[in-house]
């Protein structure tokens, strides 16, 4: 009898809770990978909250040596026929998981990156980061969100890439009533996301005249608090058209996006990739308007089933806004049916799995 290949994940998951933790844990929890391989998880829990991610801390070197230790007692235990890695792509997390490479490459393990960010283009303009990124590159395989991103890794990796969006749960739709001309921001209220050039587009649209309604959905961050928006709202004379809801999660959320007509997310994020945000309103029937950043131009069809504007640029979002706002409710029905459409055929947790599966068998296949 054929025994199943062993896989070991190394991977983040919630808490905290963010894109990359949430598509481990569907990675985790898949049944169709457990039907192919066995699985054995190694969670790199090095931070609790989004706010600890990219902080040092004792007990963060403690618990890397820890989990150091952890990882060589499980090679010795163990063989693999394949190492699933969610690599950090920069900053102090890639270094310490140098030192979890350097130990699987001691074992000759078979390596698979899945990169849920970007950032390492930026990083190897140092000569010395360029060869230990070549160095942890060398003679593995990598996954990559979309083709848009492979010229982050293109100067340092030679190696198979494989490329697999990311994916959400189906979530259908309640048949709550829809204002299609309602706005909606659904993300944590971090400057680079876009927030204030959110409100800065919605100043200019009220300056002009122009008649709406927004809601913003977020938690506070180091960067920017609830208050802080709250009164940055008040001064622009906008508390009478922006309701800021703070967090909410769950089946409420998904309430809040199925009521609104479009989701604005001007993001200028320099790690940005796949924003599960802007799924989650597609599936919801939701108009997306983003930016050029990272895979997004791979996710909206502009003027097909979204809008994409430029980063950091509030009037070139005011104007995309208000050409929505100024089309009638059958034109805005269909582009939100589109968008719909592409999130239901493309960005779903079993596309997802049954794609990861593949390359799984390509790369056992021809590492074996």
């Amino acid at each position: 009898m054929n025994t199943k290949p062993r896989i070991l994940f190394l991977v983040q998951l919630p808490p905290p809770v963010h894109g990359a933790s949430l598509m481990n844990q569907f990675l985790v929890d898949s049944e169709i990978l457990d039907k192919s391989f066995k699985k054995q998880i190694l969670n790199l829990d090095f931070a609790t909250e989004v706010s600890d991610i990219g902080t040092i801390s004792f007990g963060k070197i403690f618990k890397m040596f820890s989990f150091l230790g952890l990882l060589v007692k499980t090679l010795f235990k163990s063989k693999f026929d394949l190492v699933y890695f969610t690599l950090s792509p920069f900053g102090g997390a890639f270094y310490r998981d140098t030192l979890f490479v350097f130990v699987l490459k001691l074992f000759k393990s078979n390596i698979v990156y899945h990169l849920h960010g970007k950032g390492i283009l930026e990083e190897i303009k140092n000569p010395i980061k360029k060869i230990l990124y070549k160095f942890v590159f060398k003679n593995t395989s990598v996954i990559c969100l979309s083709k848009l991103l492979h010229f982050d890794i293109e100067p340092i990796f030679k190696g198979p890439i494989y490329y697999v969006a990311n994916g959400i749960p189906y979530i259908k739709c309640k048949g709550l009533t829809k204002n299609n001309k309602e706005l909606v921001y659904l993300s944590a209220l971090k400057r680079s996301k876009g927030i204030l050039d959110f409100v800065e587009a919605l100043r200019i649209l009220n300056h002009q005249g122009v008649e709406f309604s927004a809601k913003i959905i977020g938690s506070s961050t180091n960067d920017l608090t609830i208050e802080d928006l709250k009164n940055i709202i008040k001064a622009n004379h906008l508390d009478d058209k922006v309701g800021v809801l703070g967090p909410i999660y769950g089946e409420n959320k998904f309430n809040e996006l199925e009521t609104s007509g479009i989701f604005c997310f001007p993001t200028f994020y320099k790690n940005e990739c796949f924003p599960l945000s802007i799924l989650e309103a597609m599936m919801m029937g939701v108009i997306p308007v983003s930016t050029n950043n990272g895979a997004i131009t791979e996710i909206i069809d502009h003027q097909i089933n979204g809008m994409i504007v430029p980063m950091q640029q509030p009037q070139n979002l005011a104007t995309a806004i208000l050409e929505l706002l100024n089309k009638n409710n059958k034109e805005l029905e269909i582009l939100g049916q589109m968008a719909q459409k592409k999130a239901k055929e493309y960005y779903t947790i079993s596309v997802f799995e049954k794609n990861m599966m593949q390359v799984f068998n390509k790369i056992l296949k021809e590492n074996g």
